[in-house]
């Protein structure tokens, strides 16, 4: 199962977005309101089970997302103009599933009735709290059609209100089910997974689960001490809630004999993934549910130069919004060893403050220099290189700067 491709036209203050996903893992970046969030959003719209009320699209929308299915065929699924209904400033319904219109002119119905047979991706929102709740003990979980159907019609509202799957529920699930002779997969996924976080190399070895007692409050290991899973910080939190939701996810959508979560197949969708992280797991998270899940598809936005930092060849995708098209520009070269300030300015175009500051004082200092002020322009480059990083060698260049032009003048 994979995702192929993404077109929409008029979707939500888009004219038009037609985005290929040729990697295994795409990093979507670009700046605030160009279009991330809404290329998630597309997709889970595109597959037309489920609209959250306070998403709003307009009646002249239309859809298409292309994909490799559960039955290792490529399909085609989506909604043309007039699908939708407009029933105030911030939300529409899905009225009908109307036939989509190509730039020819012909028509297509794209809906797939049971979509969820075919394609079932995670969706993950930027909200990643696990708030408190008292568990009584183990509960039935579904079949795997159901799951497999509600994870599509949760998808948008994953994404607008930041459901996820229930974490601890799922967790005291598995702890008391996996010396079962019924439950070979489901142990062999813990035991991965625990693993995978004891070993994961964002933690060096401080970060461990610990137990399940009677009272059923996971509790983990943080640097020594015992941290239950409500009182873990927000970046172990996110890290968790994404690590487990997976697994989660992986059972659920598949048999038993597809389910092991180093040979699962899929898709998953994270937005903003740098949340709550710092930088130093931000360059790092890639690696991991990379290493964690090496068959899965993972499609990511980020505001993050660390996350686009660890993005390979051909992985990181950059978007621009041209005249209210959402054009994409891949980044062919690895970025494992850009600088973050070349990032910020080549990938995010942007410059850093620590730029903009330093392009003031040349400015500043070329100004004094033209106006024969040089001992006033060697007394501020003092005070820049007083109040500047030891390794910043600014403020030597400007004084050889400053003496060169005072030797060539006579000073």
């Amino acid at each position: 199962m994979r995702i192929q491709s993404i077109f929409a036209e008029n979707y939500r203050g888009i004219k038009k977005i037609d985005i290929r996903f040729k990697s295994r893992f795409t990093i979507l970046c670009g700046e605030n309101g160009v279009g991330k969030s809404t290329v998630l959003y597309s997709i889970a719209n595109s597959l037309g089970e489920f609209h959250p009320d306070n998403l709003r699209v307009s009646e002249d929308a239309q859809l298409k997302l292309n994909f490799t299915g559960r039955d290792k065929k490529e399909h085609s699924v989506g909604l043309g103009r007039n699908s939708y209904k407009v029933r105030s400033n911030i939300s529409s319904t899905l009225n009908m599933y109307a036939p989509f219109v190509n730039e020819d002119g012909t028509t297509e119905s794209l809906h797939i009735n049971d979509i969820h047979q075919l394609i079932s991706p995670l969706f993950i929102g930027p909200y990643r709290n696990v708030a408190y709740k008292k568990i009584s003990g183990m509960t039935a979980e579904t079949s795997t059609v159901e799951y497999r159907r509600n994870c599509v019609r949760k998808s948008a509202r994953a994404l607008s209100m930041g459901e996820l799957p229930d974490v601890k529920q799922w967790m005291i699930n598995r702890y008391f089910i996996t010396d079962k002779e019924w439950a070979a997969t489901e142990k062999y996924n813990w035991e991965l997974i625990l693993s995978s976080l004891s070993s994961s190399l964002m933690f060096g070895g401080s970060f461990f689960f610990e137990k399940i007692e009677r009272d059923l409050e996971p509790s983990f290991i943080v640097n020594g001490n015992r941290v239950y899973l409500e009182e873990l910080s927000s970046g172990f939190k996110s890290v968790v809630s994404i690590l487990f939701s997976i697994v989660e996810w992986i059972e659920g959508t598949n048999e038993p004999e597809f389910a092991k979560i180093d040979k699962a197949e899929g898709t998953v969708l994270i937005d903003e993934i740098d949340a709550h992280l710092h930088p130093s797991w931000q360059t790092k998270i890639k690696k991991v549910l990379e290493k964690t899940f090496p068959k899965l598809q993972f499609i990511v936005t980020t505001h993050s130069p660390h996350v686009i930092s660890s993005g390979d060849e051909n992985e990181v995708l950059i978007l621009e919004n041209k005249n209210g098209e959402l054009n994409t520009k891949i980044v062919g070269a690895s970025l494992e060893y850009w600088k973050t300030d070349n990032i910020y300015r080549d990938i995010m175009s942007f410059d850093t403050l620590y730029d903009e500051r330093v392009n003031d004082l040349i400015d500043k200092i070329e100004d004094l220099i033209d106006s024969r002020r040089f001992v006033e322009a060697k007394e501020i480059i003092e005070i820049y290189a007083s109040q500047s990083h030891p390794e910043d060698n600014t403020p030597k260049a400007l004084i050889r700067r400053v003496n060169n032009v005072m030797k060539k003048e006579g000073f």
